[in-house]
């Protein structure tokens, strides 16, 4: 659609807000803004004859594409440069149900996979419909703002070049059933109250993001780092050394053996370029139990601590 459209589209849009159970949830544009998205954005229109019943678009707007990103690393930088908002979704009320909000996603996703862009939608946690429709397209809630407590947002982002799967909704359910299995942690503080906003906060700060939501919760996962473990060790020795992994793992349980017995006697175990190991003593200390909130005695304790050689640090 176009700059010549803007009183079609002014109209629906106001009609159809004014039809939601909830007209805070559609954020309506200012004249200017709605404008701007007709003349330099991409703004679709579905249209049932010469009805107008639907409308979606990406706001090309440089600046506010920059605010979005500055948010979304506020909460967690993701070094991301610029975030353009998908807005303007919205469906005539006798339309709905029909996967219309759906198949303009797909537009909308594939016009910023053509154009390599990051896309952000910008909804107020409370609406989980629409955040349901992004989070079914791969978005990820990556961002949280609060409009002077009045209002609470959730920012949504597609990176660029991240593709598209219809499949995305089953595999999820899929990761979070089985979460090992796809190098994925689930935490078990991981469902989130829609208006708990410090919570939010915190968990995109421990580098936790959104995938799905039910009707009052936001559901986070973080990506899992990859773990070598011991066969997957002496597998790349036997490689290394060119020798077999019966040998291999004799080496390897011979040198993990070594460095214990030398802790134990009290030694660092000292490894030209690679780091030093040793055993440090944690003084007793207050806690408190996580589950209870009261104030616990923790005693002295032991810890193996590993300091990497500046060279093997520098080579990372």
């Amino acid at each position: 659609m176009e700059k010549k459209d803007f009183n079609l589209v002014k109209e629906f849009l106001e009609r159809q807000r004014q039809k939601l159970d909830r007209i805070e949830f559609f954020y309506p544009y200012k004249d200017e803004e709605l404008l701007e998205v007709l003349d330099n954005g991409y703004f679709l229109g579905l249209f049932d004859k010469d009805k107008l019943i639907a409308t979606f678009g990406i706001d090309f707007d440089e600046e506010y594409a920059k605010q979005i990103a500055d948010i979304i690393n506020g909460c967690k930088n993701i070094g991301i440069d610029k975030a353009y908002e998908s807005s303007g979704l919205m469906v005539d009320g006798d339309y709905r149900g029909q996967g219309i909000a759906n198949f303009l996603m797909d537009e909308i996703c594939h016009e910023a996979d053509k154009k390599h862009l990051n896309i952000c939608g910008v909804v107020q946690m409370q609406n989980t419909a629409s955040m349901t429709t992004f989070f079914s397209h791969g978005f990820e809630l990556r961002g949280v703002w609060s409009m002077g407590g009045k209002y609470d947002f959730g920012y949504l982002l597609k990176k660029k070049n991240s593709g598209y799967n219809e499949n995305i909704q089953k595999n999820l359910n899929l990761i979070l059933q089985c979460p090992s299995k796809y190098g994925i942690i689930v935490d078990v503080e991981g469902k989130v109250d829609n208006t708990d906003m410090p919570k939010h906060r915190s968990m995109l700060a421990r580098n936790y993001y959104g995938i799905l939501c039910d009707k009052k919760s936001i559901f986070y996962i973080r990506k899992g780092e990859k773990i070598m473990n011991k066969k997957q060790l002496i597998d790349a020795i036997a490689e290394k050394a060119q020798c077999t992994a019966a040998e291999a793992g004799k080496c390897c349980d011979a040198m993990l053996e070594a460095i214990m017995d030398a802790m134990k006697a009290g030694d660092k175990v000292a490894l030209l370029g690679f780091g030093t190991f040793e055993v440090k003593t944690r003084a007793a200390r207050t806690g408190v139990n996580p589950a209870t909130g009261e104030k616990i005695d923790i005693p002295e304790s032991k810890v193996i601590s590993f300091k990497a050689s500046k060279s093997n640090k520098d080579s990372l």
